[in-house]
């Protein structure tokens, strides 16, 4: 991913780059500096990679886990939680976290529009922005779930009906 990144840049190409990160790497010295070391030697713009952590790499320790990503941050990477809402985050832990981007998991998401979970969804989005964070949802897969989520002040959303994974 870090070379496509790098491709996609040198061709002029304004994208960015998202990267599962294990909770055993978010609190890796080792990794933090293999991340600097990166960043320094491709130029890759630093605005252009996220890391995403999952919620349960960050609810054994909150501080540990805020001080962590605070790392990639202060680098100038973009940290998203991803799968949100299918662990067992509180918002207080959703609050220290400095969290660039949320992802709202797939199984909120799918059926938003046609049943209650379009509060939780609603909630989220609204929570999210009064905290100055991005809102991602996963598993869109039909235009009414686009339009609800368009209408509920979502940032970007993911899923089939948006288009199959490929490769770079």
């Amino acid at each position: 991913t870090i070379d496509d990144l790098a491709a996609w840049c040198q061709r002029g190409l304004v994208v960015s780059a998202a990267v599962n990160i294990s909770a055993k790497l978010v609190y890796s010295n080792e990794f933090i500096d293999k991340a600097k070391r990166i960043l320094t030697e491709t130029g890759i713009p630093r605005n252009r990679l996220i890391f995403e952590v999952t919620e349960s790499a960050t609810i054994d320790d909150p501080s540990a886990a805020v001080a962590a990503l605070q790392h990639f941050r202060d680098l100038g990477i973009a940290i998203s939680m991803d799968d949100y809402g299918a662990g067992q985050s509180t918002l207080t832990c959703f609050k220290q976290l400095p969290l660039s981007e949320l992802k709202i998991d797939r199984s909120f998401v799918q059926h938003a529009h046609e049943d209650a979970s379009d509060a939780l969804v609603q909630s989220a989005i609204y929570l999210a922005h009064r905290l100055g964070i991005r809102v991602v949802a996963e598993g869109v897969e039909d235009r009414s779930c686009l339009y609800f989520l368009r209408e509920a002040g979502c940032d970007l959303a993911q899923g089939y009906y948006l288009g199959r994974p490929t490769s770079p």
